[in-house]
């Protein structure tokens, strides 16, 4: 797996090599110690151990882990901003209204890969138009392609048949 970044900073890449194992991605960089950050790496493990060996379905994710309102101490803000703002923020899912109007998380969403190649994409996103919030999954398998003379392996996705756009995915092969 990879992780692809258009914020650099010091002596960081664009493109990352990430090992196995939970990492968390927040408005900041892959991993970055945020406690709202740990706390829901801390929180997605505890999910795991639950479910041990069987199947979590996504949905499960978003709702058991994204919705978490609850903030941090004032003592373990980053300091980027104002105190008060950075604590409004500082819980997983945000909700804030202000005098400039409602802010907060529009959109949250899960993926899950099974061993059989089956991929499930879950997203349950607010209109806010409509003042509502709404849901969609996708389910689609990766299909195994052939290795070309350059050691890359390519996999075609038939999600295109959902959002009508060609996927591919390009793995290299790491000895």
């Amino acid at each position: 797996m990879v992780y692809v970044t258009n914020r650099l900073k010091n002596d960081q890449k664009y493109v990352t090599i990430v090992l196995p194992g939970i990492h968390v991605l927040s408005n900041a960089s892959l991993d970055t110690p945020w406690p709202k950050a740990q706390r829901l790496g801390d929180n997605l493990k505890e999910l795991l151990n639950t479910y041990n060996d069987g199947e979590l379905p996504p949905k499960e994710i978003v709702e058991k882990l994204m919705t978490n309102t609850i903030k941090d101490d004032y003592s373990l803000l980053p300091g980027l901003y104002p105190r008060e703002k950075e604590y409004h923020l500082s819980s997983i899912f945000v909700d804030v209204v202000s005098p400039l109007g409602r802010y907060g998380t529009r959109s949250t969403s899960a993926l899950a890969v099974k061993s059989n190649e089956e991929v499930s994409f879950y997203e349950k996103s607010f209109d806010s138009e409509n003042e509502e919030w709404n849901e969609r999954t996708v389910t689609f398998h990766i299909n195994r392609g052939e290795k070309s003379n350059n050691s890359k392996v390519y996999y075609k996705c038939n999600l295109h048949r959902t959002c009508s756009r060609l996927c591919q995915l390009q793995w290299r092969q790491h000895s």
